[in-house]
């Protein structure tokens, strides 16, 4: 019987060997991948991440979860990528624009002002260069720098007030517009990348590979329309799941 059982378990193995060398599939060291690898490759990616503003940008807006798609292309160790962000923060400042008061003839001050909505669209987007600067088999890390494009929009309402006879000032809605604020600026970031799986093909050396990608940000924005005008920085740290090929 133990011979039986030996023969068996030689026969899987040998089947398992042939129809792994049928398929070309060939697991490598990580010198020999590096010499199997295309110069070029092409990655896209999508997650989740966290941003935060600072400075006098945090006295209007305030810090939101946000979802993040993205596609990198590289050359050997040179890397751009281009990434479009979403998220919805909450209005901190009930008149970012400083519309005067009404004053009533008592004294009285009344907004002509206000936010329509709890929170604004938060639409980032931006364009970066880098240079991994380590690389090994499960590991990559990658410092990033580019331009920034920043766009806040939102509802806002313009009132009108009126007093009546029992002392009592009635708030009226006069209409309702759409306000945007947008800047173009500067971003840095950093890429820390970690292989969770590779998938390569001899027959035409290609390399297919599974990453996660964790990248800490900021960058700075100054939107001009605000009276006065409003300058700061924005902090995120996401994580995407990637795909390279």
């Amino acid at each position: 019987m133990k011979s039986i059982r030996t023969i068996i378990v030689l026969m899987l193995v040998a089947m398992v060997w042939l129809s792994g060398k049928s398929q070309g599939t060939v697991v490598y060291e990580y010198p020999a991948m590096l010499a199997l690898e295309k110069p070029w490759d092409v990655s896209v990616y999508g997650g989740l991440g966290y941003q935060s503003p600072l400075g006098k940008l945090h006295d209007n807006f305030g810090g939101a979860m946000m979802f993040q798609v993205g596609v990198t292309a590289g050359y050997k160790r040179l890397r751009g990528k281009l990434e479009v962000a979403y998220s919805q923060p909450s209005l901190r400042n009930k008149n970012i624009f400083n519309v005067p008061d009404s004053i009533g003839l008592d004294g009285n001050r009344f907004p002509k002002q206000g936010n329509s909505n709890a929170s604004a669209t938060h639409l980032l987007g931006n364009f970066q260069l880098g240079y991994t600067v380590w690389r090994n088999e499960k590991l990559e890390i990658t410092p990033n720098a580019g331009v920034h494009y920043n766009s806040y929009r939102w509802d806002v309402e313009n009132y009108s007030w009126s007093k009546a006879d029992s002392e009592v000032y009635t708030r009226h809605i006069l209409n309702a517009e759409r306000r945007t604020l947008t800047s173009w600026s500067w971003i840095a970031s950093v890429d820390v990348d970690l292989k969770l799986s590779t998938h390569t093909t001899l027959g035409d050396v290609s390399s297919k590979s599974s990453w996660l990608r964790f990248t800490a940000w900021v960058s700075g924005s100054n939107f001009t329309k605000c009276d006065p005008s409003v300058k700061g920085c924005n902090i995120g740290l996401t994580a995407n799941y990637m795909f390279r090929m």
